[in-house]
């Protein structure tokens, strides 16, 4: 089971002493390996710049790389990600925008770099466009797809919400979105147990028979 790490309200942080996180702004795809060598898990859509967009809480995007730094290129001013080195979070990135931001200082070999989405973004698309390695590195062929594959449908208990906060309102520490982690959700952690990919779909508020408080009564799961 993956131990809870509390978000810092910096633009990121730095969880071990694995490697170090510096940022680039300006992202482009232009350096960045084919999605292609990126193992994809839940549901995106190819945007006409070769990035990949999505909106459900949990996406995640696995890749591999030799060397000893590798860049995350996102666009995306809404939502938060963690970023696991060889299965450990290094750095949590809040709300990054369009940028690349590097892990760095790893020790020289291979390694897996893992991205997951932890808060859910009903108005707005998230962007990811892919892995690139530091000079010197290189990216390699994506890991396999694991053999079980889980869907959770649902409301706001199934995408996470508020769950690493410490106290009822979380108004006063960060808010709901950083204090929500889908990535440590029930779904997930049942998951993780099984070694299986999860995919969420949930939105908080959204029922399977009626929305809360019986708003938007004309959306169902079948809208989205």
């Amino acid at each position: 089971m993956q131990k809870v790490h509390r978000l810092s309200r910096r633009s990121f942080v730095t969880a071990t002493a694995v490697g170090s996180v510096t940022a680039l702004v300006a992202a482009s795809r232009a350096s960045a390996a084919p999605l292609s060598d990126v193992h994809t898990v839940g549901r995106v859509r190819e945007a006409a710049d070769g990035f990949v967009e999505y909106s459900w809480p949990g996406i995640s995007f696995e890749g591999r790389f030799r060397g000893t730094g590798v860049g995350v290129i996102l666009d995306d001013a809404n939502n938060d990600y963690d970023v696991q080195i060889d299965g450990t979070t290094v750095a949590t990135l809040v709300t990054p925008g369009r940028t690349t931001r590097w892990i760095n200082n790893l020790s020289s070999g291979d390694h897996t770099v893992r991205l997951v989405k932890r808060t859910e973004s009903t108005w707005a698309a998230g962007r990811f466009g892919g892995f690139t390695a530091a000079p010197g590195g290189e990216i390699l062929a994506k890991p396999s797809a694991r053999t079980r594959q889980m869907e959770f449908i649902g409301d706001s208990h199934t995408v996470g919400y508020g769950n690493v906060s410490e106290q009822r309102d979380c108004s006063t520490n960060g808010g709901v979105n950083r204090n929500t982690n889908a990535d440590i959700s029930f779904g997930a952690l049942t998951a993780r147990s099984l070694d299986a990919d999860y995919q969420i779909n949930a939105f908080s508020g959204l029922g399977m028979v009626r929305n809360y408080n019986g708003g938007s009564p004309g959306s169902t799961y079948r809208t989205f």
